[in-house]
């Protein structure tokens, strides 16, 4: 019985993470670089500053 659990629990496992390897993948496509987001943020410098 405890084999036959512990070997439910690893499939279960498996699937868990193959499922959150897709989930995850379409997001870093969508993934900007550093400068891009630096240049995106340019017009609220004045707010984040202070000034």
């Amino acid at each position: 019985m405890g084999k036959k659990f512990m070997g439910f629990s690893w499939s279960l496992v498996g699937v868990l993470v193959f499922i959150m390897i897709l989930v995850a993948k379409p997001k870093s496509v969508d993934a900007i670089t550093c400068q891009e987001a630096l240049v995106s943020l340019i017009p609220c410098r004045p707010f984040l500053t202070g000034g």
